[in-house]
């Protein structure tokens, strides 16, 4: 599989992604699909990322940020892991290349979806 279909396969997948976090009660906007190596360097720089290459940088991965609803009902940002848990479980059922960065050992990172490349 060529990066190119690697990445349209990836980018459905978290279409769908995005669809199936509202049947979980989260409201979902973008954050961060392509990352420069710049950026890469200034997460890495200040321990926001562990590594010096990013699957953002392979158009691999994407950062979401997630809503719940509050009980006022108003929406609140939430990157709490027992929010997002089950959408992350949900995430690396539908490929097995795919990965949710909630279930990390050590670096947890809740908005993070991504695809191994193969």
């Amino acid at each position: 599989m060529t990066k190119v279909e690697q990445q349209a396969s990836f980018l459905k997948d978290a279409a769908r992604l995005v669809l199936q976090a509202e049947k979980f009660g989260l409201t979902v906007t973008g954050g961060e699909l392509f990352r420069t190596q710049e950026q890469q360097d200034i997460h890495f720089k200040s321990g926001k990322s562990k590594l010096r290459h990013s699957t953002h940088q392979d158009r691999l991965a994407i950062d979401l940020n997630f809503f719940k609803k509050s009980s006022s009902g108003s929406l609140e940002l939430t990157y709490n892991k027992a929010d997002i848990q089950p959408l992350g479980d949900w995430w690396e059922k539908q490929n097995p290349l795919n990965k949710w960065g909630g279930n990390w050992s050590g670096f947890i990172d809740t908005p993070h979806f991504q695809r191994n490349e193969v």
